[in-house]
């Protein structure tokens, strides 16, 4: 039995698959709290992943309680006044 070695490209190319398929997100479903259609993560990684892949148009991730899932956004955490 053989063993094919791969080239820098394929590998290149195969993670990127694995990246993509752990990244996606499980639907894009009409939120409640939002009142519009959004990408719901039903894991911090998954989130986190969408965001490391977004060419930053995301920013950060948080955790919506009427979903049960976690969502994406482009607005960045606002700082609160005292």
């Amino acid at each position: 039995m053989t063993l094919k070695h791969k080239s820098p490209k394929e590998l290149r190319e195969e993670k990127r698959r694995r990246i993509v398929n752990v990244s996606k997100s499980d639907n894009y479903l009409y939120c409640p709290d939002a009142h519009k259609n959004k990408f719901n993560y039903s894991t911090e990684k998954k989130a986190q992943l969408a965001i490391q892949y977004s060419n930053g148009s995301t920013v950060r991730f948080y955790h919506c309680n009427k979903c049960c899932s976690y969502h994406t956004t482009s607005k960045p955490l606002r700082e609160v006044d005292t």
